[in-house]
């Protein structure tokens, strides 16, 4: 019987950067002025995060104190934070090597989930050779079996000088735009004075990699690998995924719909259109596994943000039409407080059928205004017929 572990410097680190986490995730709550723009409240992008990687650092400090991995001639047997699975040789199928983990497969037949050990336990080379001289390596199996058919394929040359010139080609494209998505990104949250030109960059990014991708004949996926997986082909998710993540949280919470009823439609149709894209493009929609329907899924989510954020951005920027202009007095001022502290305004606008309606506001128009005063609520009518306000004090 051999048992492995995390080595002594290693549940040092580990540990040390576990409390550094915890204590920051703390830290956030009481961070304040986050909530200063109810428009864009930092505090619904931060709390969510928080809470996870609370947990991430508790459940971190249990797997350097728990885990380990116990291997005799006839078993392997899995120690961590959440679980303990044991294997016997005649019911392993084959293993694993992700980025972080190592990943054990029972045979179908034997209803068994799956055990996982870090990559990180002292002397894991060990386990490994045991795995190797009781069952196969998966990866090399998968990955022979993808090698073949894209030599097999005639999409990317006819011969495979041709071919492995394209994949190379294929993947250095690749890194240089997932670099460059990921740092204008970044840019543009660091240059806030130039939202429009950010905007319109961050736009054109997803619209540039669709292109690239197209070009490629599916060499370049937009799905990334699994931890578990192998693949030849590379990815630009994070090149996709960063300027729509960003461009999606700020159109949410910066830009006030006064009625969605002309969103829906345009909205679905442009998603379905963006996702047949996607998956043509990438060929993405060969369904090889079970994990293929959770990257379609995670595709789906994508063109629907990406579709929102191209219908709010033409219809708030290019719309010329004048605000109608609104007077209303206030009837109830509100302050919710909690992990977040919200600033609302409750008044009637007769011309619009609004009655005692609740209106999120910024921290210095609610302080500028008493019940009974007179607020501005300025009405644009949208490129596309998507009505969006905003609140102002009636000086």
């Amino acid at each position: 019987m051999r048992i492995y572990t995390y080595g002594k410097v290693l549940k040092i680190i580990g540990f040390i950067s576990a409390l550094i986490l915890m204590f920051s995730s703390i830290a956030i709550f009481f961070i304040k002025d986050l909530d200063k723009n109810p428009n864009f409240n930092l505090y619904y992008i931060f709390i969510p995060f928080s809470i996870i990687f609370f947990i991430i650092s508790i459940l971190g400090i249990r797997d350097i104190l728990v885990s380990k991995v116990v291997i005799t001639e006839s078993y392997i047997l899995s120690i961590n934070a959440i679980n303990t699975r044991k294997l016997r040789v005649e019911e392993i199928q084959g293993y694993k090597r992700g980025r972080n983990y190592v990943f054990v497969y029972p045979k179908k037949r034997v209803f068994k989930k799956k055990l996982k050990f870090s990559n990180y336990l002292s002397n894991v080379w060990e386990i490994e050779n045991w795995l190797n001289s009781h069952s196969h390596n998966l990866d090399t199996l998968e990955q022979d079996r993808e090698v073949k058919e894209f030599y097999k394929s005639t999409e990317f040359g006819f011969n495979d000088h041709d071919k492995e010139r394209a994949l190379k080609k294929a993947k250095k494209t690749t890194r240089i735009v997932n670099a460059i998505s990921v740092i204008l990104t970044i840019t543009a949250i660091i240059f806030k004075d130039y939202k429009i030109i950010s905007a319109i960059v961050l736009i054109c990014i997803p619209l540039i990699i669709i292109s690239i991708v197209f070009y490629y004949k599916g060499l370049i996926k937009y799905a990334d690998k699994e931890e578990d997986e192998t693949t030849i082909y590379p990815s630009v998710f994070w090149g996709i995924a960063a300027p729509i993540f960003l461009l999606f949280l700020i159109i949410i919470f910066t830009i006030d719909i006064f009625n969605t009823y002309n969103l829906w439609l345009p909205l679905l149709l442009l998603a379905i259109v963006i996702f047949i894209l996607f998956i043509v493009g990438s060929k993405e929609y060969q369904v090889k596994s079970k994990k293929s329907y959770g990257k379609l899924i995670m595709l789906l989510l994508i063109s629907l943000m990406y579709s929102h954020i191209l219908i709010i951005f033409l219809n708030v920027t290019l719309d010329e039409s004048k605000a109608i202009i609104y007077k209303s007095k206030v009837l109830e001022k509100n302050i919710s407080k909690g992990k977040t502290t919200s600033y609302s305004l409750i008044f009637d606008i007769k011309e619009l059928n609004v009655v005692k309606e609740k209106f999120n506001v910024s921290s210095s128009v609610y302080n500028k205004v008493n019940v009974k005063d007179s607020v501005v609520f300025l009405l644009k009518e949208g490129l596309l017929n998507i009505p969006y306000y905003n609140i102002k004090v009636n000086e």
